[in-house]
């Protein structure tokens, strides 16, 4: 019987052996190699090809089972029927210039345009924004556009989250030690109305201050001497905060609530004795604890009232004006993370906010010269990054 495998072989051999094959074309090394691919198909074809020789050639000895298909290469082999798994959250974290006012090498920028003047810092957003020029005067605007606090001012004026709301102490002329609790909403330029005040004194550590703008338009201010919750839209009453909330400071209001500690003494924000607390305040001036939050210098919210940013306590003050990382924590604290400003650079202690619930931009300063930039932080990502600004 005729070895069919032999005969085939050197068949082959003798047909290989008069083909002529042509030189290696010329190749420019820079050149696209598009002819990869073609090697690839011709690969696969051979094993193709090799599968169904050999087929054919043990059909006379015995039955075989033919070769399982090739997988494409252009496909997956994963099942399509598999069952689909929830997505990742987006960890990209965009570059482009924020989207909430911000300061840079003094200019303001609110909606892409730069504010004329020369500015430290500015709190709020695009539909409402207040900030402190280099030359200690206050400004509030919307959009591009800015109006002048005419002061004076022994305590900075504060506005609400949602920048409707701007609230101020003015000194009152000629009558030392009193002045006036007053604001305007941003929308239209209007007067809130006003109430008289005593302004305390610094020399015994009871100067009034505003610590709380809503985005309904209360506002709080506290003292050694006074605590009071002002509602000029409510029939531009005050409550004493002293007698419906006694031994208790209010820190500042945030999309998530109050942030309210319980203070030893009589000195409001002063020897603070337990942790801070979120809670809510009623037009009545009473005090509803609703959840924590951590121990800190300073502490922004986000938009939604998901995320909070925060310096831990005793990282600023003194002559501290940048450190190298923040702690970002989920409101209801199931979550928690360090995020390190990029590699070189420092956060600016004053310069960090919420422009939505997934971001936070800051602005930051190199290391060795102070050099300034902006930067965005995506929690879900984990980390900081550099952006176009300014």
């Amino acid at each position: 019987m005729v070895d069919i495998e032999e005969t085939l072989t050197r068949e082959l051999r003798e047909v290989a052996n008069g083909v002529q094959v042509p030189a290696m074309p010329h190749v420019d090394p820079r050149a696209p190699r598009h002819w990869q691919p073609l090697l690839v198909a011709a690969s696969v074809a051979l094993v193709v090809a090799g599968a169904v020789g050999l087929v054919v050639l043990t059909q006379d000895r015995q039955e075989v089972q033919p070769a399982p298909p090739v997988p494409s290469l252009t496909t997956s082999t994963t099942s399509t029927t598999s069952t689909p798994t929830t997505a990742s959250p987006v960890t990209t974290i965009p570059r482009s210039a924020p989207t909430v006012p911000y300061v840079l090498d003094q200019r303001l920028y609110v909606a892409g345009e730069q504010v004329p003047g020369a500015w430290y810092l500015v709190r709020g957003v695009d539909d409402g924004w207040l900030a402190l020029g280099t030359d200690n005067t206050w400004w509030w605007g919307r959009g591009p556009k800015r109006t002048q606090l005419t002061g004076p001012h022994d305590v900075p004026p504060v506005i609400s989250s949602n920048g409707a709301y701007v609230a101020e102490i003015r000194a009152e002329a000629g009558k030392p030690g009193k002045g006036v609790l007053t604001g305007y909403d941003t929308r239209t330029g209007d007067l809130l109305g006003e109430v008289p005040i005593d302004l305390g004194s610094r020399q015994d550590g009871s100067t009034l201050a505003i610590w709380a703008v809503t985005d309904d338009g209360r506002v709080v201010a506290q003292g050694s001497k006074v605590s009071l919750l002002w509602l000029p839209l409510a029939g531009n009453r005050t409550v004493d905060l002293a007698v419906t909330a006694p031994g208790q400071s209010i820190l500042g209001s945030t999309p998530a609530g109050f942030i309210a500690v319980f203070s030893e003494g009589d000195l409001a924000h002063e020897g603070v004795d337990g942790d801070a607390y979120l809670a809510e305040l009623s037009d009545g001036g009473e005090l509803t604890r609703i959840g924590t939050v951590p121990a800190h210098d300073k502490l922004v919210v986000s938009p939604g009232a998901v995320w909070l940013a925060f310096a831990p306590a005793g990282t600023m003050g003194g002559e501290v004006f940048s450190i190298p990382t923040l702690e970002a924590q989920t409101v209801d604290g199931s979550r928690r993370l360090t995020l390190s400003a990029p590699a070189g650079w420092a956060f600016d202690t004053q310069s960090y906010l919420w422009e939505d619930d997934e971001h936070l931009v800051a602005l930051v300063l190199r290391d060795g010269d102070g050099r300034q930039r902006m930067a965005r932080c995506g929690p879900d990502a984990g980390r900081c990054v550099l952006i176009e600004a300014g």
